[in-house]
């Protein structure tokens, strides 16, 4: 895919929210707040409602934006695909009803976008004082998909993948300048009009999770390029979105993917799934109640919602206590603490 430079055209920023409403009164406000420096006429700002109350949505309709609703669920893939139709030819950011956008956040991705990129992403934080990296996009190489699917099943092979993807962590949180890279989250998404047009709308047969990584494969696949830009922050909030009705959110992930390991990885497809669908993992740890410290020689502390550690966020250093807007949705969490080569010690 050959994108080259282009005049200044349009532009616009899409939030979108499913039963949210005060988060994304928050992200609107965030985005005004921010997105002031190369701002233009006929620049917009969409707010896309795929659930809310009549009274949310009365309040919605007061915020500093335009306000697409009455459509229903038509989950993030359908909510993308709406913005891209009605905003035409625009480039797009798309964000997250939790997430909050920082100075500079939307202003560098559209500036990316402009210099010829198809899709880029910001450095993503789990508080707001921006001291939890939040974990890049799980690679969807087969073989990593295969050591996921074997996850829990040997205290050996857990930290041989661990290490795997906290390397990867590393070249994006360690990362002063812009890097080619795929594994970009779908909470914040800078997406390039022709690229658009190019691999197509998103597929709305993933109700949720999934929708990015199958649009972001096919963009790889027909020649786009991709970038993580580590001086664009925004704090995309942990654990806020609501689960969705008819089976949560654990239900509704295993159906996306399933869906994207039939259409990306079908000789593995049946595998990943009696696998997935067999895993042991060590189901009785209970992550622990409160930590107390790391030992000083810690370079870095990690959390992950997986007892085996992986995907995990991380803060430099050795404090592991919580900011406060995190730690009431933190009981569910693993705690580890990594030295400068790599050495792991629970946290005490």
């Amino acid at each position: 895919m050959n994108l080259s430079k282009r005049p200044a055209g349009g532009r616009s920023v899409v939030v979108v929210h499913y039963r949210t409403a005060a988060l994304a009164a928050l992200a609107v406000a965030a985005v005004e707040r921010t997105w002031v420096a190369t701002r233009r006429p006929g620049d917009r700002l969409l707010l896309i409602d795929n659930g809310s109350t009549a009274a949310e949505r009365e309040a919605l309709s007061r915020l500093p934006c335009e306000l697409h609703s009455g459509h229903g669920n038509i989950g993030y893939a359908g909510a993308i695909n709406r913005a891209a139709r009605a905003c035409d030819d625009h480039d797009l950011v798309v964000l997250n009803a939790d997430l909050e956008a920082l100075p500079e956040c939307i202003d560098q991705m559209f500036s990316a976008l402009a210099a010829g990129i198809s899709v880029c992403g910001p450095a993503l934080f789990w508080d707001r004082e921006l001291t939890i990296h939040m974990p890049p996009a799980q690679a969807p190489h087969p073989l990593a998909a295969l050591g996921e699917a074997l996850e829990g099943r040997s205290r050996l092979l857990d930290r041989h993948l661990r290490q795997a993807f906290r390397r990867a962590a590393h070249r994006h949180w360690n990362a002063r300048a812009p890097i080619a890279s795929w594994r970009l989250s779908g909470a914040a998404l800078g997406l390039r009009h022709d690229a658009l047009a190019r691999v197509g709308p998103f597929d709305e047969g993933f109700r949720l999770y999934f929708e990015e990584t199958d649009w972001l494969r096919r963009a790889r696949r027909q020649g786009g390029t991709a970038r993580y830009l580590p001086g664009a922050r925004a704090a995309h909030l942990y654990d806020r979105s609501p689960d969705p009705p008819g089976g949560g959110k654990a239900a509704w992930f295993e159906a996306s993917a399933t869906r994207f390991r039939r259409r990306h990885q079908p000789h593995l497809g049946s595998l990943l799934e009696r696998l997935a669908g067999s895993r042991g993992g060590r189901r009785g740890v209970t992550p622990p109640a409160s930590v107390t410290g790391c030992p000083e020689a810690s370079r870095w502390v990690e959390w992950s919602p997986r007892a085996s550690g992986f995907p995990m966020a991380a803060r430099r250093g050795a404090d592991c206590s919580l900011p406060a807007d995190l730690a009431p949705r933190a009981g569910g969490l693993w705690v580890r603490c990594v030295d400068a080569r790599g050495r792991e010690s629970e946290a005490r």
